[in-house]
């Protein structure tokens, strides 16, 4: 879970507040379906900006499961409005054309490398570093319906520590 007692600027004070509120309730009665509608605005920005002090970002950001790049991706904006440098991984062909047009339109970075191959905890680690990722990268992101978690494990393993994380999570596999 995130390190949710860090402090945060002024400006974010009472609306940051209200949602650590939310997330203990969440935590207390062990059930998280009412998160959605208290928390719909929750964004990467808004928690680098509350989580991560701005001396410590590297603009830097790990997208695995990227599909377009653009449809319910949340690293998107990222790139979009942050200039972030990262990696965009997508295995299904069919989805290249649209991925790197996609990209391409943001990339202001120079540094957004859409990657058409499958990341597997076998591989993750060589091309992590085929590209450069700084081991304390800002953001990972991992969405593809499968060994989700065992990719992750993977990556930590392979020593980086990203500062912000999001996962797609099976509520009926315990």
């Amino acid at each position: 879970f995130l390190p949710l007692t860090r402090s945060m600027p002024s400006s974010a004070g009472r609306w940051w507040e209200e949602r650590l509120e939310t997330l203990k309730v969440a935590e207390d009665v062990w059930t998280w379906s009412h998160l959605l509608e208290a928390l719909p605005e929750v964004s990467f920005e808004l928690l680098l900006d509350a989580l991560v002090p701005a001396l410590q970002q590297n603009f830097f950001a790990v997208n695995i499961g990227g599909d377009d790049g653009v449809q319910h991706d949340p690293v998107f904006p990222l790139f979009e409005k942050r200039n972030f440098s990262g990696i965009v991984f997508e295995a299904d062909a069919s989805k290249e054309d649209t991925l790197i047009s996609n990209l391409a339109a943001v990339n202001h970075s120079g540094a957004v490398f859409s990657v058409l191959e499958s990341a597997t905890p076998a591989s993750i680690g060589a091309q992590l570093r085929r590209f450069g990722t700084p081991a304390d990268f800002d953001v990972f992101k991992v969405d593809i319906d499968s060994f989700d978690l065992s990719l992750v494990s993977a990556v930590l393993e392979e020593g980086y520590q990203p500062k912000l994380m999001s996962l797609e999570v099976n509520p009926d596999i315990p």
